[in-house]
């Protein structure tokens, strides 16, 4: 019956794909896009002076296709041409070649928020060129929901290396993590096939890491016969499909096996019992690994005026996932996660144009739901007045936030324009009272709050490597929290 109900999830995450993008859609060049490609036509106009064509008869076939036509993945159809200023004035009519913060994201993809990165898919850089959305599991990949939350790190550097293949319809790109307490890599091979709208890809992801639901808490909670901290291995290999149905909406649906085993530190520590110093487990198997295949399937909407800086749209996020164990140990659960964001902007202060961000989040999960997988809060993705892990470990969960925006003018910097934005926000998160509905229980046995508020503000740049944040927040019980990251939370 597990089988069955997975090869179920997984055909139904697999559908979107079959549908077309348009009834006649054109054939994608191989050539990757320009900010000057994608805005002049496939043909080149006629010289002046030269004859005018007679209009096509209905049985001849029809001109090629603007190039813009064929770029699905650029980060929005007028992006740049009637964005807001830096300085937050006025809108203004901006042509593509005079707009070099205007970042495609190629044919397989790329990242969104203004998260930290140099460089694209094809070379090496800094950072994380991984598309946005994404059905695969990774210290790189985006989350639906309460991003960065699943790996308590906090420093981590990011670099890639890509190379396309062949025609240019297939890539290969290695993503590296490396922090404190965090170790990953993402080796992803995408392709073009079939005639298809999207993308298949195949991949492999290796972390290790501490993880939110075994972190922090009033209670400090190691392995046993003072071993330190528990660190979770986690090793997936999977294969997936995105393709992006409109202008607006991307689907990404993958298939993934799982193993997962406690060590006690980076670098192939010592593999330990799967339980901690109160004898509660960390993993579902009492044999030391869990075992699962996941089926999943995310989604991104976006309607806004800078898929990168949004100032004003919404943005909505999804993902179903149906997990099945493999192995003597029988388990399984499904979530379901969403996450909405309104930009509003407004003018309460003279002509330039500030910010009001409204988020809504949040998930919820039923089966046997395995600890390292339950919704942990804290963090600059998170209630910011605490620390990755520090607040709830649940089953289910809802944050909201709302956040106020102000321009403060541009910073000049070896020649470097860098607009700067005054911040000032309200956080509130509760896991709904599901601690005890977690397997073994980890936000029980620290000692962790259910729910809990925070106030703050900070400092936002505007960057050529993306968004530069520095906060701060006091919340509930007098916890605070001070943070600088580079990428945006919405």
């Amino acid at each position: 019956m597990h089988l069955s109900r997975l090869l179920l999830a997984a055909a139904l995450a697999g559908t979107a794909w079959a549908q077309p993008v348009s009834p006649a859609a054109p054939e994608e060049s191989t050539s990757s896009p320009s900010a000057e490609s994608v805005a002049q036509p496939a043909s080149s106009p006629a010289p002046a002076g030269a004859a005018e064509q007679p209009a096509a008869s209905p049985s001849s076939p029809p001109e090629a296709a603007p190039a813009e036509e064929n770029d699905r993945y650029a980060d929005l159809r007028e992006a740049g041409r009637s964005a807001k200023t830096s300085e937050g004035g006025p809108q203004s009519t901006v042509q593509p070649e005079d707009a070099p913060k205007v970042r495609w994201r190629r044919r397989f993809g790329g990242p969104t928020q203004g998260n930290f990165r140099t460089g694209t898919d094809e070379g090496v850089g800094l950072g994380s060129t991984l598309p946005d959305p994404t059905a695969f599991e990774g210290a790189n990949r985006t989350e639906p929901v309460l991003q960065g939350n699943r790996f308590y790190n906090n420093l981590t550097l990011n670099a890639h290396a890509g190379a396309y293949i062949g025609d240019k319809n297939s890539r290969l790109l290695l993503t590296a993590s490396a922090g404190l307490s965090l170790l990953g890599a993402d080796l992803d091979y995408s392709f073009k096939a079939f005639d298809a709208p999207g993308f298949f890809s195949a991949y492999a992801s290796m972390t290790q890491s501490e993880n939110g639901a075994f972190a922090k808490g009033d209670l400090k909670v190691n392995l046993p016969r003072g071993r330190g901290v528990p660190y979770l291995y986690r090793n997936v290999l999977g294969a997936g499909y995105t393709v992006p149905v409109d202008d607006h909406l991307t689907l990404s649906s993958a298939i993934m096996f799982e193993d997962l085993s406690i060590h006690d530190g980076l670098f192939a520590g010592t593999q330990r019992p799967p339980y901690d110093t109160f004898r509660q487990p960390l993993l579902v198997s009492r044999g030391g690994h869990d075992n699962y295949m996941l089926a999943r399937s995310s989604g991104l909407y976006f309607d806004v005026d800078d898929l990168q800086f949004p100032t004003e749209g919404t943005k909505f996020r999804f993902q179903v996932d149906q997990g099945v164990s493999v192995g003597a140990t029988s388990f399984e659960f499904t979530r379901l996660a969403v996450n909405y964001t309104y930009f509003l902007p407004t003018h309460f202060f003279g002509d330039k144009t500030e910010d009001i961000i409204f988020n809504l989040q949040g998930a919820t999960a039923r089966g046997t739901l395995p600890p390292y997988e339950a919704y942990s809060m804290g963090g600059a993705g998170g209630v910011r007045a605490f620390d990755v892990g520090e607040l709830g470990t649940g089953k289910s969960f809802i944050q909201a936030t709302a956040e106020y925006r102000a321009p403060l003018g541009n910073l000049d910097v070896f020649g470097s324009s860098i607009p700067l934005k005054a911040v000032t926000f309200v956080d509130y998160g509760t896991v709904l009272g599901t601690q005890s509905q977690v397997y073994g229980q980890p936000g029980i046995v620290r000692g962790k709050l259910d729910s809990a508020w925070a106030v703050g503000g900070g400092l936002h740049a505007r960057t050529d490597i993306g968004l530069a944040r520095v906060e701060g927040a006091y919340g509930q019980d007098g916890h605070w929290g001070a943070y600088f990251v580079i990428g945006d939370r919405y």
